[in-house]
């Protein structure tokens, strides 16, 4: 990657990332060996079953947030509590990082003019 003439070959060091913690990127340790053993006795099929469904609770707990996100703007429920924007409150309460808040904000804010 070129930025302002200046070649990046490497986004991190990885002999920083090594000492922080404890292995590079992509290179299996403690902890996912732990993780993996817990599915190593799934067949592929269940494996595959079990990523799809759990995907698939993923988006609607998403949807449910995204309208859950609207109802909170739409009631201005947020104000009461000295926030400045339903974004800014869904920020503080959930966790989310400005930029994303602003976006789960604009998309509930569109989910009525959706086709059911």
């Amino acid at each position: 990657m070129s930025y302002g003439g200046i070649t990046i070959e490497h986004m991190f060091d990885s002999d920083t990332l090594k000492s922080s913690r404890g292995s590079a990127p992509g290179i299996a340790d403690d902890r996912s060996a732990a993780a993996t053993s817990e599915f190593a006795s799934l067949s592929d099929d269940e494996l595959e079953a079990e990523l799809t469904e759990t995907s698939a609770n993923i988006a609607a707990s998403q949807a449910r947030q995204l309208a859950l996100t609207a109802e909170v703007d739409r009631r201005g429920s947020w104000a009461q509590q000295g926030c400045t924007s339903a974004a800014h409150w869904l920020g503080w309460r959930c966790g989310l990082s400005p930029g994303a808040a602003r976006d789960h904000v604009s998309l509930a804010r569109k989910l009525g003019e959706l086709p059911h």
